[in-house]
């Protein structure tokens, strides 16, 4: 049979687009399970299925071991498991027992073929090794156990003889032991345990609840600090409205909660900058600036929380300022040009006498087109301010009209 080129390409293009429409359903359909992961993603995935296994095969002590290493020590719940797992193998964190036991065979060695209903033993189990016999006969676990688990073929299976301390139990999270393969391992008694418990008395243990989801921390997790109160809460909040309402600026840098107090970063490029943030955190007309560096540092309170500014590259801006100024007067963090007009709030223009009011050296101002006394400029300044420079009417002084 003759194939013809027409009719291959068009069920190649046939089969390439069916092929190309199930794989979009598919990856779909993977994303709608959650099972589909950025990279990097399945390596997160793998840790926390290993930390959950190891929560699950581990005793109510080890529990009780690693939540109090997070809430009261601090520590993320990963670095929380390492030292209880550490301590878990040395033998200082009991078993489901009131004492310490090491009996158990590793979590990783798979589960053997379960008994069919003709075996001949049909009790309970145990994957324990022969242990020598110092101090009577061999010592087992309490009672059965729900659920059989086999060790290797070469580990003789032992029945439970009587209830008692047994320390050849291998540990949860390591791989194949000696004792599971029927090799003698023989741990040393924890001394300093047993002394904790005699004077303090035996710690209580958290019963567990059937079916309860573990309680596994992400490793970034950290408890709350100490000195967290309302007031480290507000502070949060007004960083919070600060960034909402100001961080998309060009000059804005960083703003962040610092405690019971919020921190502002700016690099200025012009004085307008300067006093843009003066307002937004807040600070009072009067406010005190000083110099740091190459830094002008103010401030202010929102709500109740001081909000401190550090603008960077204002001392330059105020010494350009001051250079390019008539007649410059620096009073709380601005420059003001005592040669041009200054407009008030209320759009009324205010005229220097070329006077200063006493030893201070504080200029007086008249309003222009008015025939009253001369005011102060730091006066004029908390009353109506703020004060924008404009040109000189073209008329002359304070005593002119409008």
């Amino acid at each position: 049979m003759t194939t013809v080129p027409g009719i291959r390409s068009a069920v190649e293009a046939d089969l390439a687009e069916q092929l190309s429409t199930f794989a979009r359903e598919f990856v779909a359909d993977l994303e709608a399970q959650g099972r589909l992961v950025e990279a990097g993603g399945a390596g997160v995935l793998e840790r926390l299925r290993t930390q959950v296994e190891t929560w699950q095969n581990c005793p109510e002590a080890y529990h009780a071991a690693v939540d109090t290493i997070v809430e009261d020590c601090g520590y993320p719940s990963e670095v929380a498991m390492r030292i209880a797992t550490a301590l878990n193998r040395k033998g200082l964190i009991p078993g489901d027992d009131a004492e310490p036991r090491h009996d158990r065979a590793p979590a990783s060695v798979p589960d053997r073929e379960e008994p069919g209903p003709g075996t001949e033993d049909s009790g309970p189990r145990h994957d324990r090794a022969p242990v020598p016999d110092h101090e009577g006969p061999v010592r087992g676990g309490e009672g059965p156990v729900p659920r059989r688990d086999h060790g290797p073929a070469s580990v003789p299976a032992l029945d439970v003889l009587e209830p008692g301390p047994r320390h050849d139990r291998a540990s949860a999270t390591s791989p194949l032991v000696p004792t599971a393969r029927g090799a003698i391992v023989l741990h040393l008694a924890d001394r300093g345990a047993g002394r904790v418990v005699a004077e303090h008395g035996a710690a209580p243990v958290p019963k567990r609840v059937d079916g309860q989801v573990p309680r596994v921390r992400p490793a970034a997790a950290r408890s709350r600090a100490v000195g967290w109160g309302s007031a480290s809460a507000r502070a949060v909040s007004v960083a919070a409205g600060l960034q909402a309402d100001h961080l998309a600026r060009l000059e804005a840098m960083q703003i962040t909660a610092d405690g019971e107090r919020v921190t502002v970063a700016i690099k200025a490029t012009s004085l307008a900058d300067w006093e843009y943030w003066l307002d937004a955190i807040g600070a009072p007309r009067n406010v005190r600036t000083r110099t740091a560096g190459h830094a002008q540092v103010a401030a202010g309170t929102l709500d109740g929380v001081a909000v401190h500014l550090t603008a960077h590259g204002v001392p330059e801006l105020l010494q350009e300022a001051n250079d390019t100024a008539v007649d410059p007067f620096y009073l709380w963090g601005r420059i003001y040009d005592l040669g041009m007009g200054q407009v008030d709030r209320t759009d009324r223009i205010w005229l220097s006498l070329g006077r200063r009011q006493d030893e201070r050296g504080m200029p007086l101002l008249v309003l222009r087109g008015m025939d009253g006394p001369p005011y102060p400029l730091s006066s004029i300044i908390m009353a109506h301010g703020p004060l924008t420079p404009t040109p000189l009417p073209s008329g002359g002084m304070a005593g002119d009209s409008a």
